[in-house]
């Protein structure tokens, strides 16, 4: 769990110093810019407690999860939910179709919206998401788990494709809106 949140907080940190140098933030004006990634980072991580809480929680590894809170011992139900995220079929944040509606709204709360506050928020969920992505084609060479309720299947050419897309997206939504 450390790795994972190390990675994705590291993430941030790069991605939001160089959107701050990009754009001039650099006055205290800009502070809800990073409080709301710093939460929009670690807002991905709820599709877990939904899932256990409420999806299934009648698995396996959601009960053992929740036992683990109940005994609290947060530090291993997170090592656990994200050692076993793969197993998960039912995961909202972390598929194609939550993806591309959170794409959508995430433009509009920025092409639409002044709050930094939100500004942060989104563009710090979007980049949680699309590193998860980066992480589980690194790891298994494929995204076949955001995409198991969709009838479409990529090789590995289409799968990096599709990654630079987001990416490309990603960079579009942090500085040019």
């Amino acid at each position: 769990m450390r790795k994972d949140l190390l990675t994705h907080f590291a993430f941030f940190l790069t991605s939001f110093v160089l959107i701050s140098l990009g754009r001039k933030w650099l006055s205290l004006d800009f502070v809800p810019f990073w409080l709301g990634g710093a939460l929009g980072t670690f807002l991905p991580y709820l599709d877990n407690l939904i899932y256990i809480y409420l999806l299934r929680p009648d698995e396996k590894i959601s009960q053992k999860a929740v036992e683990y809170i109940n005994e609290k011992k947060v530090n291993v139900s997170l090592d656990l939910l994200v050692s076993t995220r793969a197993q998960r079929e039912d995961l909202i944040f972390h598929s194609v179709y939550f993806q591309v509606v959170f794409a959508v709204f995430t433009f509009l709360v920025i092409s639409s919206s002044g709050n930094l506050f939100g500004r942060g928020i989104v563009l710090a969920f979007f980049l949680h998401l699309l590193i998860s992505q980066v992480m589980d084609y690194v790891e298994n060479k494929n995204l076949n788990s955001w995409f198991r309720k969709v009838s479409v299947t990529f090789d590995q050419g289409q799968t990096r494709l599709y990654l630079l897309a987001n990416f490309i997206i990603f960079l579009l939504l942090a500085f040019v809106f």
